[in-house]
């Protein structure tokens, strides 16, 4: 009597040899391109959050006129855009299913470790 395996085992295990060679690299190439996907995905994301804080920085450093800037109207300039961008980012993130923030910051506190092994270790 053979075992009870879900359709798709069963169409595996039936396929020869060279079949599951490629069925697997196939899938393993899904994986490696989905990844790239994820990566591809937080850098536009890091571009749409820190391009308008680098417009607002350019304005500033522009010298008008009879316009004198504090320290104070540029850091609240700053913050109001990058506010505005980071809460934009999390809107779409939200209406289009990427939001990604837990995989964020598994490789955020992963690469922070990685870090610390590495200075430690000097």
């Amino acid at each position: 009597m053979a075992p009870c395996l879900p359709d798709e085992a069963r169409q595996f295990a039936n396929k020869s040899p060279t079949q599951q060679n490629f069925s697997l690299l196939t899938l393993k190439e899904s994986l490696d391109v989905e990844h790239l996907t994820r990566i591809t995905l937080l850098l536009t994301k890091f571009t749409i959050l820190f391009l308008p804080a680098s417009l607002v920085m350019a304005y500033f450093s522009v010298p008008l006129q009879q316009a004198e800037y504090t320290l104070g109207q540029f850091w609240a300039s700053f913050s109001v855009v990058f506010v505005l961008s980071w809460a934009a980012l999390v809107g779409f993130g939200v209406m289009s299913g990427s939001l990604q923030t837990g995989w964020v910051w598994t490789m955020v506190v992963k690469g922070a470790k990685g870090v610390a092994r590495w200075v430690g270790g000097k």
